[in-house]
């Protein structure tokens, strides 16, 4: 089965390594830039600076993922995953299993065929979402298959309905509001909405690799990039490359059988980091120029917490309420934001926004729950394309749903 080369997920066919020092390395959840490889079945994970020491995390190893600070493998058919420092202890959670893909605190497996998904803990439970699929990816709040050559899509809540977006379609990239697909050889990529139109970039392509604002092709060995507007111009990269990956401000290739890895503009000089390498992955929370927006860094932020339980008067991730949930998610982005939906709602500090001209990070208020007489009783964070993320109510988890018809009382804005 083709895997797929989701960037920020960056889990492509690459690698070996020469013989690396095996030691203890902790991970900075805030600032998190990590390399995989792997060496004759054995991965290995560097973390930091491109020139840092190698850290051997499994042997007999298929394929390695990277998100945050997750790792991945799938050993001899087997999942694991663990997380926090490179050194932790891993996780068995599945077997018979063709793909892993990990993307926040979401975890999507291929198993015999059939794609399952959970969200939060590692130990939670597993959704199925659809048989006969040859390729999975995870962004954010989206999913997408490809099954028996067509490629779907769905976004929100995990029992959300499917969209067609393609026929013919050898590999699917999801990232952020972008859609990658490469069919019968072409590159076409678009934004938005699952129904926006897409833009065709490259012909004769073998991959494709999306992340943030940036656009990744192999077209007949050589590698492109381009960043900003679809419609920007192309930056060779290099040729004799099978594999490009994506993520953050770094770059990373397989020419022949060595990965390279490069970091900030496209016309930096390249680090040379394995050679006979089968595989090469990356993750970089460092971001590419232009920056991202502090409205989608807060939603990136709530994100990671999708899944967890809801508690009365929870302001923590073992449990949130609504109004605790925005306060840690703006606290987290150094945003000082008040403890409750109705002070939240009348802080002088934020200012009123028209439904019509709602951007990701806006709060979004409802006249639900205990403040029906001192102010809206219910807050969510806008997520963008019509969702909303939100702590909801006892017995729920946070979730990231479509806005409600009902009970909108309005919408603020502190990120001014």
């Amino acid at each position: 089965m083709k895997k797929i080369k989701t960037l920020i997920l960056s889990t492509i066919v690459a690698g070996i390594i020469a013989a690396v020092p095996q030691v203890s390395a902790k991970a900075d959840v805030n600032n998190i830039n990590r390399v995989a490889v792997i060496e004759n079945g054995v991965a290995y994970v560097k973390e930091g600076d491109l020139g840092a020491q190698w850290h051997q995390v499994a042997s007999g190893v298929q394929q390695i993922s990277l998100s945050g600070n997750r790792i991945g493998v799938v050993e001899n058919g087997v999942a694991y995953v663990k997380e926090g420092d490179i050194g932790a202890e891993w996780h068995q959670l599945a077997s018979g299993v063709q793909q892993l893909v990990l993307e926040g605190n979401r975890i999507g497996v291929i198993e015999n065929g059939t794609a399952y998904v959970k969200e939060g803990s590692l130990a939670g439970d597993w959704h199925q979402l659809a048989s006969g699929v040859q390729q999975i990816s995870l962004s954010g709040n989206r999913v997408g298959v490809i099954e028996g050559g067509t490629a779907y899509a769905k976004e929100g809540d995990l029992s959300a309905d499917w969209h067609q977006l393609a026929s013919g379609v050898q590999q699917l990239v999801l990232e952020g509001n972008r859609v990658g697909v490469v069919e019968n050889g072409v590159a076409y990529v678009k934004e938005g909405s699952f129904g926006a139109e897409w833009h065709q970039l490259a012909s004769g392509v073998q991959q494709i690799s999306l992340s943030g604002n940036r656009v990744g092709v192999i077209e007949s060995g050589t590698a492109y990039a381009k960043e900003g507007d679809l419609s920007a111009d192309w930056h060779q990269l290099g040729s004799g490359v099978k594999q490009i990956v994506l993520s953050g401000n770094r770059v990373g290739v397989l020419e022949y059988t060595t990965a390279y890895v490069k970091e900030g503009s496209f016309g930096a000089g390249w680090s040379s980091q394995a050679s006979g390498v089968s595989q090469i992955a990356l993750f970089s929370e460092q971001e590419q120029t232009p920056t991202k927006s502090k409205g989608q860094a807060i939603v990136d932020e709530a994100r990671k917490y999708i899944g967890v339980p809801y508690v009365s008067g929870g302001t923590n991730p073992s449990g949130f309420d609504c109004s605790g949930l925005v306060q840690y998610v703006y606290n987290k982005l150094g945003i000082s934001v008040l403890r409750t939906s109705q002070d939240q709602y009348f802080d002088s500090n934020a200012i009123s926004v028209d439904r019509s001209n709602l951007q990701p990070g806006d709060l979004v208020f409802y006249n639900w729950g205990e403040g029906n007489k001192n102010g809206p009783g219910h807050v969510a964070i806008y997520s963008g394309n019509g969702y909303i993320i939100e702590a909801p109510r006892p017995n729920l988890k946070v979730q990231e749903v479509p806005m409600y018809s009902t009970g909108y009382v309005g919408a603020k804005r502190v990120i001014h």
